[in-house]
Formats: C-alpha cells, structure tokens, sequence
C-alpha cells in the first residue's frame, strides 16, 4: 500500500470532525473518571481547544473552498477516463486535509507543551500535508495555506480559552 495514501487517510477531515464530535462525549462519560484529578484541567483544556479548532478550521475551509473555486492539479473521473480516482470535483484551496491535521496537531501540543514530543507534533502534519501533494491532489500553496490556518485557528481557540478561564 502506498504510504502516502495512508498518510492522508489520516488527515481525513470527516474522520477528525467524527473523532472530535465523539471526544466530549468519552471524557464526560468514560475518561474523566479515571484521569487524576491534578490533570484533569490539563485535559479538558486540550480537547476544548482541539474539538473547537478543528470544527471552526473546517468550517472556514468549506467557506473559503465555496467562495474562491480553485481548480485541482488532478482530473476527476467524473470527467475523463484518464484520471486520478482520488480527485475530487471540489476546489483545491486551501488543503482541508492539511488545515485539519495542522489544528489537530497544534492544539495537542498548545494543550500539552512537551518539548520532546514538539517535533514529532509538527511532523506528523507535514506528511500529512505533503501527501496531498505527492498524491496529485494539491498545488504547495494549497497546502502550505492549510497548514497556516489550522496552526492560526489552534492559535486563536488557544487564545480565547485561556483569556476566558485564566488558565
């Protein structure tokens, strides 16, 4: 199997807006009662900041990929028999595959701030990115301006819930 094509089985934003969707839920219901108390803020503030960069992220993905069409490198094959079955019809910029993986990233190591763990953090969603556009899917740009709104939206939400609950 080609390891770019599980890289951005990754990065699937359906997948991360799913995981997010479910992760309030387990750690109301499941996680919390095993999380020692002392650590227990620490986490709530990571998957607040993660669950809410990741859904606004999307959300101004879907909105910017509406408002501005950018055409992919790829053919679809709704389009011609000579294609790549990966491409989607939808408009290039920016990367949602990118943008997602970049806030989720971000937000694990705002919340978090191992420092030895800070490089793998930020490798993780560069593959990601990158295989986007090893598979064809996106120009550099495309991905490169994904990259910076997840980090920028994980940034912000990081901001926000600090400035409000002090902490």
């Amino acid at each position: 199997m080609n390891i770019w094509y599980l890289l951005t089985l990754a990065g699937e934003p359906m997948l991360w807006l799913l995981i997010t969707g479910l992760l309030p839920l387990c750690y109301i219901s499941l996680i919390r009662k095993k999380i020692p108390k002392e650590k227990r803020r620490q986490i709530k503030k990571t998957i607040t900041v993660l669950v809410f960069s990741v859904w606004i992220a999307s959300g101004m993905v879907l909105f910017i990929k509406t408002a501005w069409y950018t055409k992919r490198p790829c053919t679809p094959c709704s389009i011609s028999p000579v294609c790549n079955p990966l491409c989607q019809g939808n408009s290039s910029f920016p990367s949602g595959h990118a943008s997602i993986a970049f806030a989720v990233f971000t937000s694990l190591y705002l919340g978090f701030r191992d420092k030895k763990m800070s490089l793998l953090i930020f490798l993780i969603p560069s593959l990601i990115a990158l295989s986007r556009y090893f598979l064809g899917l996106h120009y550099l740009v495309d991905i490169f301006a994904g990259g910076i709104l997840g980090i920028a939206v994980s940034l912000v939400v990081f901001g926000v819930y600090e400035k409000k609950f002090g902490y």
